[in-house]
C-alpha cells in the first residue's frame, strides 16, 4: 500500500483540475502545487499545460513531502510557515465527506514526523522565517516605531512576538474578537477594518492576509508614500497578495518573493542542521515504510475511488 503513493510536484500557481471526490490531496503555497494520491490518480489532476512536472513514488513521494513540510524544500531553509500551511490544508481535506482514509492515514503520520524532525534539528534553523526576515529588513532602517500588521492568523501572531519589544505595534484585521484577543494579551493597539484610511499614518505596515480580492490599490500607495516622504516601508507577506501597485523593493514595497529571496542568504550558514534533518527524514521513512498500517474506519473502504 505505501509504494503505491504517487506525488507530483508542480511550479506554483501550476493549472490544476481540482479534486471533487477527495481522490487525491492538493497543497498550493507559494513556491509550489503538490498533488499526492495513488497510483495514477494524481496524473489525472494535472493541467495539459504542466510540463514541469516531477513525479515521485512510494517512499520516495513520503520522504520528498515530508522535506517539504519540513521547510527543508524552501527558499527559507527551515521555515515554520509551510506547517501552517499543511495544517489548513490537511483540516480542510480531512473536513471533506468524501476524504480518502488511506491518504488521511498517511498526511497525519506526515505530520507526526515533520514535527519529530523540528524538535531534534530544525528549532534554529526556522528562525530565518517570513517573520523573522521581516524583522531584520524593519529593524535595518526602523530601529523602533510604530508598525502595523495586518491580519490576525498565525503569522501575524509570530510577528506581533517578535517585534513587540523593539516596537509600537498596532493590528487590524476583519476578525474583531481575535484582535480584541491579541491586544489584550500583547498590550497593542487596533485600527478598526472599517477605516483603512488610517493605515497611512503608519510608516511600516506588514499584510499578513492572503486573498484573491485586493486589500490595498495603487491609490492607497500614493497617498501613503506622500504622507512619509517615499520612506515608508511595506512588507506584503499575503499568498496570494493583496496589494496592487507597481511599487516594488527599490520603492520600499517588499513582496514574498523578495523575502524569499533574502532568506537564501540568510540560511547558508545552517547547512549542518539540515544534513542531520535530511538523515532524519530519511530514517522516519524506512521506518514508516517498514510498519506502516492503517486503521481505516468501518464502511470507508467502499468509497472504491480511494482505494490505493
Amino acid at each position: 500500500m505505501f509504494n503505491k503513493l504517487t506525488l507530483i510536484n508542480l511550479p506554483p500557481n501550476s493549472e490544476i483540475t481540482v479534486p471533487a471526490l477527495g481522490e487525491v490531496f492538493v497543497l498550493e503555497t507559494c513556491q509550489r502545487t503538490i498533488i499526492l494520491g495513488y497510483n495514477d490518480l494524481p496524473h489525472k489532476f494535472v493541467g495539459t499545460n504542466c510540463d514541469q512536472a516531477e513525479v515521485f513514488n512510494g517512499s520516495t513521494a513520503y520522504n520528498f513531502l515530508l522535506a517539504i513540510i519540513c521547510g527543508l524544500k524552501s527558499k527559507v531553509v527551515g521555515e515554520s510557515e509551510i506547517v501552517n500551511q499543511f495544517k489548513v490544508g490537511l483540516k480542510r481535506y480531512m473536513g471533506s465527506k468524501l476524504c480518502s482514509p488511506y491518504i488521511c492515514n498517511v498526511l497525519e503520520k506526515l505530520l507526526k514526523d515533520s514535527k519529530r524532525v523540528r524538535t531534534d534539528h530544525l528549532l534554529e534553523v526556522g528562525q530565518n522565517s517570513y517573520s523573522g526576515i521581516a524583522k531584520k529588513l524593519i529593524e535595518k532602517q526602523y530601529r523602533d516605531g510604530t508598525v502595523l500588521i495586518l491580519g490576525s492568523g498565525a503569522l501575524a501572531l509570530s510577528l506581533i512576538k517578535i517585534l513587540k519589544k523593539n516596537h509600537q505595534l498596532s493590528i487590524s484585521a476583519r476578525n474583531d474578537k481575535k484582535v480584541r484577543q491579541l491586544c489584550t494579551q500583547f498590550n497593542i493597539e487596533s485600527v478598526s477594518w472599517q477605516e483603512k484610511n488610517k493605515y497611512e499614518e503608519f510608516n511600516v505596515i506588514i499584510n499578513t492576509i492572503g486573498t484573491e480580492a485586493v486589500l490595498l490599490d495603487q491609490q492607497f500607495f500614493s497617498k501613503w508614500q506622500v504622507q512619509h516622504k517615499g520612506l515608508g516601508f511595506f512588507v506584503d507577506l499575503g499568498l496570494p497578495s493583496s496589494i496592487s501597485t507597481p511599487l516594488d523593493s527599490s520603492q520600499g514595497i517588499y513582496r514574498l518573493a523578495d523575502i524569499l529571496d533574502l532568506g537564501v542568504m540568510l540560511d547558508s550558514e545552517k547547512t549542518k542542521r539540515v544534513e542531520l534533518a535530511f538523515d532524519k527524514i530519511d530514517q522516519l521513512t524506512k521506518s514508516r515504510m517498514m510498519n506502516f498500517t492503517f486503521n481505516v474506519p468501518f464502511g470507508w473502504g467502499e468509497l472504491n475511488f480511494t482505494q490505493p
